[in-house]
This record gives C-alpha cells, sequence and structure tokens, in this order.
C-alpha cells in the first residue's frame, strides 16, 4: 500500500509485522534488504505523522488559549465598566 494512505496505526502494525517476521525466521539477503528498506520507509512516515500531529495540536491549545485570554479580558473589562462608583475610593 502506498505510504500517503496509510495512518498511523496501519504503518506501525506493518512495521511490527516486520520485525517480528525478521526476528522468528531465516530470512534471505534479498528480503532483508527489502524488508529493512519498506522498514526505514514506515519509521520516516510515522514520524512525520506525529510531527504534522504535534504541530496540530499545539496550534489547537495556542487558539484555545488566546480565545480563553480574549473572554477573561471581556469578562473583566465587562465587569468595571459595569461597577458603580465609590464615593470612598
Amino acid at each position: 500500500m502506498s505510504l500517503k494512505r496509510l495512518s498511523y496505526s496501519e504503518a506501525k502494525k506493518e512495521l511490527e509485522e516486520i520485525i517480528s517476521s525478521l526476528e522468528s525466521t531465516d530470512v534471505d539477503v534479498d528480503i532483508l534488504s527489502a524488508h529493512v528498506k519498506r522498514a526505514t520507509q514506515l519509521v520516516s512516515h510515522c514520524k512525520t505523522k506525529l510531527l504534522k500531529t504535534e504541530w496540530e495540536v499545539r496550534n489547537i491549545l495556542e487558539d484555545f488559549e488566546k480565545a480563553q485570554n480574549k473572554r477573561l479580558e471581556k469578562k473583566e473589562k465587562d465587569d468595571t465598566s459595569t461597577e458603580e462608583p465609590s464615593l470612598f475610593k
């Protein structure tokens, strides 16, 4: 399957299958080379997916924090504008 179409979970599962195959049997050198090449591609794919997800989560959290700060600023502004003037200030 094309790497672009693989989800992180699918790539991880395929990588685990390759590792299991390499650990449990005597592998022909040509097959070993193909397994190592595919494993390298899968690791790179998984790393890219993780980095992209980390970036997306950070952006979501930053946007959430900005929205929270705006709400707090608005609430503080609304609270101070509705206070009645005090004679004892």
